[in-house]
């Protein structure tokens, strides 16, 4: 969850299903974390285990997930060819196909620009499982921090300022690699996974991890009520 700030280190090799995950906590960054925070370390601690034990739970409890995901990683990567046109080298690309390129770098960011339409639907389906697994994670610190951690509103204020907070440079190298791409599951994840909790109950948002079918689109992420009505799930009513 918090490897970008450098806190964590997960040894999860997705490739290769049988192998067991770790996790492993960096404990000066950690530190450093709490300190820039202003923030109590142990709270700190507590709050990325509890994120970082929800995808424990996600990856053994669901037993299709993990070969879900490796799946789609391998077919990207099959999918990937090198194939160097000599004569499209020695052309003047016009300016026309340069504003084009820009415009997609721009849109999408410089991986979906060269991934092609092929590869472009194998990676919008990676990132709406990973922003539903990210947003779960992120749903559930909150929801179990929320009666044992005094700081939880400062903490996650702190967080979400950490993120925004990023020098111009950084962010537009992210956007054109395609980095801001992990910012946006956290972000669009919770908000769907809060959503749902909040006019469904957490027995909808469930629903999610029944089946691979019954996974979220990127476009559902957004909608939830969309997603709620093709997975049939049902309003919970107090008494019912």
């Amino acid at each position: 969850m918090l490897s970008q700030l450098g806190l964590e280190l997960e040894d999860f090799a997705l490739l290769d299903p049988e192998r067991p995950p770790r996790l492993l906590l960096v404990a000066p960054n950690l530190r450093e974390a709490a300190r820039t925070f202003g923030a109590d370390e142990a709270e700190l601690l507590e709050w990325v285990v509890f994120h970082e034990i929800t995808h424990a739970v996600q990856f053994t409890g669901v037993p299709w997930l993990r070969e879900h995901l490796a799946a789609m990683l391998r077919e990207l990567l099959s999918s990937v060819k090198v194939e160097v046109d000599p004569s499209a080298l020695l052309r003047l690309p016009k300016l026309g196909d340069l504003r084009a390129a820009w415009d997609s770098v721009r849109e999408d960011g410089l991986v979906h620009a060269v991934a092609g339409p092929e590869r472009k639907e194998i990676i919008d389906r990676l990132q709406s499982v990973m922003a539903l697994i990210e947003g779960h994670a992120e749903h559930v610190m909150d929801a179990a921090g929320e009666d044992v951690l005094p700081s939880l509103p400062k903490l996650r204020e702190s967080l979400e300022r950490r993120r925004r907070e990023k020098p111009p440079l950084v962010k537009l190298l992210e956007r054109l690699l395609g980095l801001d791409l992990k910012m946006r599951q956290y972000v669009v994840g919770k908000r769907f996974c809060d959503a749902v909790v909040r006019d469904w109950g957490i027995d909808a948002l469930n629903r999610a991890w029944s089946a691979p079918e019954h996974l979220p689109t990127l476009a559902e992420l957004e909608d939830p009520p969309t997603w709620v009505r093709r997975t049939q799930v049902r309003s919970v009513t107090p008494g019912s």
